[in-house]
């Protein structure tokens, strides 16, 4: 939409003080009722007038504008953030000439094969490694502190120059009690602040916000038969990352509704109590690390 046409929505409102009425419970039930409208002029017949129809899709859209500036949402960010999603949940390959609801467009759930004897027995004998990670989520809240930037260095094997990881860490800073945090905006503000793409480091900062999203590495992928994506633009390259984590995002999902996943946090929580208080896809990264086996 032109931004004068956008200037004259808002002109309209500004001008006739109905600014004080658009909240968005408000602008919300609008756009139901005028969407609802819309769906009238079809009511009796797949046949409309397109006037009618024209006006009735203008107010929508209208009200559409309204909540975009009740909100201070931004239209670009908000539509490619769901389409990357929509890209994910319907790829071409499965999706072209389907109308299937994308769960029915899923491949079975694959449930890695564990040894979760061996698996454990790995992790107890990593009790310091594993340490590691207790201390540096402790400390999570104070991201300058000197301490936890060295134990996030070690844990994650951050092998990069003094200022790529000031970089990192003060995005990190930044991104701290932010809502509505993803991968996606991470990694395209990691690669704005130091010209690489990192899609795992840009998973692990946001699993270290947020502790119930997963990590992307090299076994994760590799058990889930995926891969990174390595040729076409940065912008190319970086739309199909995110394409590739919410596809692991999924799988957890899925996976941490099966009884073998109950079976792993159980055994987690009982054979290493000192790590009981770790989110639950954290415990079932760890064991896959240990003991899971590929696609």
């Amino acid at each position: 939409m032109k931004q004068s046409t956008i200037d004259r929505i808002r002109r309209f409102s500004s001008d006739r003080d109905w600014g004080q009425y658009h909240t968005a419970p408000n602008i919300a039930k609008s756009i139901a009722i005028e969407a609802a409208e819309l769906l009238e002029c079809y009511q009796w017949s797949d046949e409309a007038d397109i006037e009618h129809v024209k006006e009735e899709l203008a107010d929508v859209i209208v009200y559409c504008q309204n909540m975009l500036d009740c909100l201070h949402l931004d239209v670009d960010e908000i539509v490619n953030s769901k389409m990357t999603k929509n890209e994910a949940k319907y790829p071409v390959e499965k999706a072209r000439g389907s109308s299937k609801k994308y769960t029915e467009l899923e491949e079975p759930l694959f449930i890695p094969s564990i040894d979760l004897d061996a698996a454990m027995e790995q992790l107890k004998a990593r009790r310091t490694e594993n340490a590691g990670y207790m201390e540096l989520m402790e400390m999570a809240e104070d991201i300058d502190n000197p301490e936890f930037q060295r134990k996030f260095t070690y844990f994650y094997r951050l092998r990069r120059d003094e200022g790529w990881r000031r970089k990192y860490y003060s995005l990190m800073k930044e991104c701290q009690g932010r809502k509505n945090l993803d991968f996606g905006m991470i990694q395209l503000r990691l690669w704005q602040a130091t010209g690489n793409i990192e899609s795992s480091f840009s998973s692990k900062m946001l699993a270290t916000l947020d502790p119930c999203k997963p990590i992307w590495d090299a076994n994760v992928l590799k058990m889930l038969g995926l891969k990174a994506p390595v040729r076409g633009t940065p912008e190319v390259r970086m739309s199909l990352a995110v394409v590739i984590y919410n596809k692991i995002c999924r799988w957890y999902e899925e996976f941490m509704k099966t009884e073998m996943a109950a079976e792993i946090i159980t055994r987690f929580d009982q054979e290493l109590p000192e790590m009981r208080g770790i989110s639950a896809v954290k415990k079932i990264d760890f064991i896959l690390w240990a003991g899971g086996a590929e696609k």
